[in-house]
């Protein structure tokens, strides 16, 4: 019963933390810039963010690599689609991105930390 109460409030939590920010409207910085130019400062601090995730990406992989070695056929057909899918010009709604359309299967199939790296790539 504790369980449901703790999960009860989490998702009470957040529906309160998403229905403030749609009430309390802020300037939003988009995502899609123009080719090529990124700040060297943002770049830096988008490079910190992502090293503990390709730290945990790479540990995972070699882990995944160790306890079954067919399974880097796998991988690399999961890396092949999500640049295959990512190279395509999909239109988007929205002006949204289409890029990660293709790690949702690698994700089901590795996990997130492994698509760090895949979509890295």
């Amino acid at each position: 019963m504790k369980i449901e109460q703790q999960l009860r409030q989490l998702s009470f939590s957040g529906l309160a933390a998403a229905l403030l920010l749609m009430v309390v409207p802020q300037q939003a910085f988009a995502m899609h810039i123009m080719e090529g130019f990124l700040p060297p400062v943002w770049a830096l601090a988008w490079w910190l963010l992502f090293l503990p995730c390709l730290w945990y990406g790479l540990v995972r992989l070699r882990r995944i690599v160790q306890e079954d070695n067919h399974q880097k056929v796998l991988l690399a057909l999961c890396g092949a689609f999500i640049f295959v899918l990512s190279a395509l010009k999909i239109p988007s709604v929205t002006g949204s991105c289409s890029h990660p359309t293709g790690v949702g299967l690698a994700v089901i199939l590795f996990g997130p930390g492994v698509v760090a790296i895949l979509g890295a790539v």
